[in-house]
């Protein structure tokens, strides 16, 4: 078993000291707040299962768990979990469970803080198996449970688990599982959030929601039963930040009641990669490409390859533009529904955006709607079937319709029976391009201590 994932921890820690306190084990752990004031670059934090808890400091970017000092780029300082969270999310016995207390009620919770995370200007930190319930840790407007802050580098979640909140409340700002800030070389990798669908439906409660950050990767995410999924903010107003640069790649989201995933505007010369995740019943878009928000921003070089996107209200959606716009790329994805409806394969909110220089490629997609012929809707004008949308359109010349040949959709197979070779490679399109690939968190453990988690992902 991949106790502590797989690492050796340099100190112990626990809700209160244990036997002398002194970190060298287990059963000598010290408190945590202890821990993270003593642990230096190369330290790994070992937390034993607990319930860790500590009192909200009503600041936005200091976490109420927070490290004294920052790791290096060769040694980080590592907060680790015993057991794999994502295997026993639901195991209040083995799990690592952070709350804040004295914290605010949703709806009101802008003197919030997050419970765990890195500060301002913090360096190579990584959080692992961590378990947070909103109901203990609502995360602040403009904020999030878990954060990283403005000028980090370098920050990691791993493998953690977010329980989102289930209370009704009007999302006027980002009520997000993780929320980060102008940070660098960001990873969020095998993290499992869950929870709050059909609240709002609203982006603006997404697991993951980022503003102007820079190299950042998130793979192998699950969010299910959700409000929203990642949604990827641009540049700032005031001050003039850059924009968004990063991936997203290997992600599953399941039933959200907003879009899978959000793209905003980046700075001229850059863009956001997504490409093999799994989007399926999102309400609202699997991909938005969005704008709107003002004259500072551009959305030029989003990336969109070798998506799946079943059953969601729109497939692909661009929108809200009035600047610059160009380079994108959407080719080599599935876009299906499993069952005939009014909902489309692509649309645009204004004729804006069907000048032809807003995508470089717009290709190689395979397109399915059972039982009909599919649906692309682009500013005032409806287009059915292939051959329609491709000459209304210019676009996806080479791309086709029919059925996507998925394993098993009631089961949420979506690896694909069959060959495929209509890609822009010559090869499958959709996320599972090998039909072996990972996609969303997997879980490592399979008991502990007679317990057996229960069976989380399918497909």
């Amino acid at each position: 078993m991949a106790f502590y994932d797989g690492l050796t921890p340099t100190i112990y820690a626990a809700p209160t000291d244990q036997g002398s306190g002194d970190g060298s084990s287990e059963a000598n752990a010290m408190d945590l707040p202890t821990a993270m004031v003593n642990a230096t670059a190369g330290d790994i934090v070992g937390l034993v299962p607990g319930v860790y808890t500590a009192v909200n400091n009503n600041t936005r970017w200091t976490p109420a768990f927070k490290f004294t000092n920052s790791g290096t780029s060769g040694n980080p300082i590592i907060l680790v979990g015993k057991y794999d969270h994502i295997a026993y999310y639901a195991d209040t016995v083995n799990r690592c469970e952070f709350r804040t207390s004295g914290y605010s009620a949703l709806g009101t919770a802008s003197s919030n803080c997050a419970v765990l995370g890195a500060d301002q200007n913090q360096n190579y930190l990584q959080f692992r198996n961590i378990f947070v319930d909103s109901v203990y840790v609502p995360p602040r407007a403009a904020g999030g449970s878990l954060v990283a802050s403005g000028g980090s580098t370098g920050i990691r979640f791993r493998r953690c688990v977010v329980k989102l909140t289930e209370e009704v409340a009007t999302p006027s700002d980002n009520y997000n599982a993780i929320f980060a800030e102008d940070t660098t070389d960001l990873i969020i990798d095998n993290c499992y959030f869950y929870g709050g669908y059909g609240l709002s439906a609203n982006r603006n409660w997404s697991a993951i929601t980022t503003y102007y950050c820079h190299n950042f990767l998130f793979e192998n995410n699950t969010v299910e039963n959700a409000n929203s999924g990642i949604f990827i903010k641009g540049l700032m107003i005031d001050p003039p930040y850059t924009g968004s640069t990063g991936t997203l790649r290997y992600n599953k989201i399941l039933d959200v009641s907003d879009d899978g995933i959000t793209m905003l505007g980046v700075e001229p010369g850059t863009g956001v990669t997504a490409y093999q995740n799994l989007i399926v019943r999102a309400a609202s878009f699997g991909i938005r490409v969005h704008g709107g928000l003002n004259s500072n921003y551009s959305y030029q070089n989003h990336v969109m390859h070798h998506n799946t996107l079943v059953d969601c209200g729109v497939g692909l959606g661009m929108g809200d533009f009035t600047n610059v716009q160009a380079s994108n790329e959407f080719r080599d994805n599935v876009v299906a529904l499993t069952t005939s409806s009014s909902n489309k394969m692509y649309t645009t909110d204004g004729t804006n955006v069907t000048a032809a220089g807003f995508f470089a490629t717009m290709d190689y997609n395979l397109y399915s709607e059972s039982g009909v012929s599919a649906q692309w809707s682009q500013g005032a004008s409806t287009y059915t079937g292939i051959a329609d949308w491709r000459t209304g359109s210019s676009r996806d010349t080479n791309a086709t319709e029919e059925a996507p040949g998925f394993t098993n959709t009631a089961t949420d197979d979506y690896t694909r029976m069959g060959s495929d070779t209509g890609s822009s490679t010559g090869g499958r399109r959709g996320c599972y391009i090998t039909n072996t690939e990972t996609i969303g968190a997997s879980v490592l453990e399979t008991s502990v201590a007679g317990y057996q988690p229960p069976i989380l992902f399918v497909g």
